[in-house]
């Protein structure tokens, strides 16, 4: 055996040169349960790799990006490569960034290295001229007053963090949105404001001078497409060349050099949800956890607060900041049990005498109805066979007088003559739909009908406007004298917990934004008068948070629980049933040792996504530290989606 004597100097020389190893995000999707892989670090590029680098490393036979996550000495790995090189077009991710993959993926059940594809821009492989969109639309004047200006400048010095924006007059809102733009842009500093649709961002745009403009980057999902131009932009929000940066959902993961504000607007909006893909985060949650790492203010913006982000709001006491009191006279609440009606269905004679008195005035009247189409329902009155599409289970609708559609999966088929079990004539179609109402008031009026389209435009001749309500623009609102809501009734009784909110939500954004100063009247027929968001409607969002608030505590129901819903989806019906009985047999003694709630598997409303089966688990636990609620699921295979926060339960 050989001894070499060495002096202490020279342990340190020959650690100084032992290779390191980093631990490497890569620039990949990866399942949940794979975090990192290992590389060696090169001795020449040992001083120049930190936690955040992006480097290319080697996957298989060929290169790719990663961000290097931690430096060790050692590593697990049985066989380690070497750190190709450092990326040179972004360099290094901000540490908030580095936090921010931390806690996502260990909350959402996400794997880092996906997180990573998430935050990131995808280097595009040559080079091109990227040019940024100028936009040429006509110029939406908002003046910013002096109070808006005031209060922008009271927020920015405030040393407080946290802010809900409610309740407030749209045009006030967006004042002050503007003033703390220009304060945002005269400090050097980043302002995100988040909306949750693209043309809620459009008409926010129309409102900046050129001299905002010049300043401002749009994230939304066409910026994406130009790989050169995104990251281009990318870079310039991280060096700080760029001030305002709005975006819609996914704009959330902007690299903020120097926030001093994150702004989501309309925050109880589900559009914040990434409901139908992996991951399925919540914007404000993250925005939230984005605003403390980098120490920002977070302003959520909302006229009828989710009831989790009000309860967080009361217990972390947020400040609140109130821009115009909502008017006593909401809408007049019409009880269809009790109010005659004559022989046009769904139209009481209050809500058609004030569409005759609209048209009398030659001005425009808007009217509402959920469900698209002639009728909801086609079935058998003799077998109670009712039509279902083929693909989704879901009941078929009657578009027109000759052909039945599915509105999840656009099937179609003739209307049956006879019905396809018992062979019987005896064919009925019940319920309301858009196209049935359209056809009464054609009967009725000679005026000009229109529907708003896909993108919540409509005709400008039209002196009656129908809609089911979704993506209506402001300048249809704009217009409006009358707005009623001939039936929302569908969404009353949903067997979910947050039905009620959000049929109360919507109505009172609807009529809000519809009302902005103007003069309107507001008509809301329904069969369900005790519901709370008809109850409520007149009182506003504090009484109807008191009475929601207390139910759910009764329930425990979120805020008071975490919820977390899991899915499994398969062709077949049997092996998506025994799959899930498997799994709740796994979880529920794990989740009653935590003193949570599980319910037994059940099938999503749709029964059919994708020509698939899918079968859900609904899991409440109370507040757990991370280790504990993640051995809870540490056994869930791979092919189970998990959906934390979810939209709802059905």
């Amino acid at each position: 055996m050989m001894i070499f004597i060495t002096d202490g100097n020279d342990y340190f020389r020959i650690r100084k040169f032992m290779p390191k190893v980093a631990h490497v995000y890569p620039f990949m999707k990866l399942p949940r349960n794979i975090e990192y892989f290992d590389y060696y670090i090169p001795a020449d590029l040992q001083s120049a790799i930190s936690i955040g680098t992006i480097v290319d490393i080697p996957m298989k036979t060929r290169l790719i990006k990663g961000a290097v996550a931690f430096i060790d000495e050692k590593t697990s790995f049985e066989s380690t490569k070497e750190i190709a090189g450092i990326d040179k077009k972004i360099g290094c991710l901000l540490p908030f960034q580095m936090e921010f993959i931390k806690w996502f993926s260990s909350f959402y059940y996400y794997s880092p290295a996906s997180t990573l594809k998430l935050i990131l821009p995808e280097i595009p492989k040559r080079k091109s001229s990227a040019t940024e969109k100028t936009s040429y639309l006509k110029f939406t004047n908002i003046t910013i007053g002096k109070n808006s200006r005031k209060l922008a400048e009271q927020v920015f010095d405030s040393k407080n963090k946290n802010y809900l924006l409610f309740p407030h007059d749209l045009n006030l809102k967006f004042s002050f949105f503007l003033a703390l733009c220009e304060r945002a842009m005269e400090s050097k500093k980043q302002i995100l404001i988040l909306f949750p649709q693209k043309f809620k961002l459009e008409e926010f745009n129309l409102m900046l001078n050129e001299k905002l403009k010049k300043q401002t980057v749009i994230l939304n999902n066409e910026f994406y497409t130009s790989k050169n131009l995104y990251l281009e932009m990318w870079n310039k929000i991280k060096n700080n060349e760029k001030q305002i940066i709005l975006g819609t959902r996914s704009a959330v993961f902007a690299p903020l050099h120097s926030p001093e504000f994150i702004i989501v607007d309309d925050a109880h909006s589900e559009d914040y949800k990434q409901w139908d893909q992996t991951p399925r985060y919540r914007t404000t949650t993250a925005a939230r956890k984005i605003s403390e790492l980098t120490g920002s203010k977070l302003i959520l913006s909302s006229l009828t607060p989710r009831i989790e982000d009000a309860y967080i709001a009361a217990q972390e006491k947020y400040q609140s900041i109130s821009l115009g009191a909502l008017k006593n006279d909401f809408a007049e609440i019409i009880d269809l049990k009790e109010e005659r009606r004559n022989e046009f269905t769904y139209l009481s004679d209050r809500l058609l005498g004030a569409i005759e008195e609209t048209m009398r005035k030659k001005e425009k009247a808007l009217l509402i109805v959920n469900k698209k189409g002639m009728f909801s329902y086609f079935f058998c009155k003799d077998c109670a066979f009712e039509l279902k599409c083929p693909h989704c289970s879901l009941p078929l609708i009657v578009e027109n007088e000759s052909e039945l559609v599915c509105r999840h999966c656009k099937h179609s088929e003739p209307i049956h003559l006879r019905c396809p079990s018992c062979g019987g004539t005896n064919m009925k179609a019940l319920g309301i739909g858009l196209n049935q109402i359209k056809k009464i008031l054609r009967e009725k009026f000679s005026c000009a009908i229109a529907e708003i389209d896909e993108n919540g435009n409509a005709s400008i001749e039209a002196q009656i406007i129908l809609s089911t309500g979704a993506n209506i623009r402001n300048d249809v609102l704009k217009n409006i004298k009358l707005l009623g809501l001939v039936y929302v009734d569908s969404l009353a009784y949903l067997a979910d917990f947050n039905s009620s909110w959000k049929l109360f939500s919507w109505i009172s954004e609807l009529i809000s934004r519809a009302r902005c100063g103007r003069s309107l009247r507001a008509i809301v027929q329904t069969c369900f008068t005790e519901n709370p968001a008809f109850k409520y409607l007149n009182d506003g969002f504090p009484k109807f948070y008191k009475d929601a608030i207390e139910l759910r505590k009764d329930f425990n129901y979120p805020p008071f629980r975490n919820l977390i819903k899991i899915f499994f989806q398969h062709h077949d019906l049997s092996v998506c049933e025994k799959e899930a009985e498997r799994i709740f047999q796994l979880l529920e003694p794990k989740v009653k040792a935590e003193k949570g709630m599980i319910i037994e598997p059940y099938l999503y409303y749709l029964k059919k996504i994708r020509k698939r089966y899918r079968y859900q688990i609904a899991i409440f636990l109370p507040d757990l530290p991370e280790e504990r609620e993640k051995e809870i699921f540490v056994d869930l295979p791979q092919h189970w989606s998990i959906d934390r926060e979810p939209a709802n339960l059905l």
